[in-house]
């Protein structure tokens, strides 16, 4: 739990089956950085945002697993901020509620080198909802969802940019 403008770092970390609301793992009020870890099996309770990681500033994911976590919106992320992913993996998050199955973010969304699949987003953005740009770059995105609105596998507010990636069954 991070305070007003604390930065959290987690790496070489496991966090299983936590719950909050919002966040069902972490909570801040600042940057957020996950490194080599796996967060999974977190809830945002109640029907809240980020089953993983909620925080009102910018969040990074770096070799890391982020699975089975359910937030609405935002099934394993929801930042007020920029969200970046690099060499990760978003798998079977749900946003049953709202946007962005793995990642609902109000400002830009990098993801790079990356593996997003079986994301479910109620609204839009099955994978990625974001209130800015999107680039894919060197990533996979496949079999993402968004039954009830626009973007089976992004929803983006700005350009969405794909270089060498491959989006498929979305």
């Amino acid at each position: 739990d991070g305070g007003s403008g604390a930065a959290v770092t987690v790496t070489g970390s496991v966090l299983s089956h936590d719950s909050g609301a919002p966040g069902g793992a972490l909570y801040a009020n600042g940057p957020v950085t996950v490194t080599d870890s796996t967060l999974s099996n977190g809830t945002g309770t109640n029907g809240s945002p980020g089953g993983a990681v909620w925080t009102t500033g910018p969040v990074t994911i770096s070799g890391s697993t982020m699975e089975d976590d359910t937030g609405s919106p935002g099934g394993a992320v929801e930042a007020i901020g920029s969200v970046t992913v690099m060499g990760s993996t978003l798998s079977s998050d749900a946003s049953p509620a709202g946007p962005g199955g793995a990642i609902n973010a109000s400002g830009a969304v990098s993801v790079t080198s990356s593996t997003l699949s079986q994301d479910n987003a109620l609204a839009q953005g099955g994978a990625v909802d974001a209130g800015g740009a999107v680039g894919l770059t060197g990533s996979t995105l496949s079999s993402d969802v968004s039954p009830a609105g626009p973007g089976g596998a992004v929803f983006a507010t700005g350009p969405v940019t794909v270089t060498g990636s491959a989006l498929s069954y979305d």
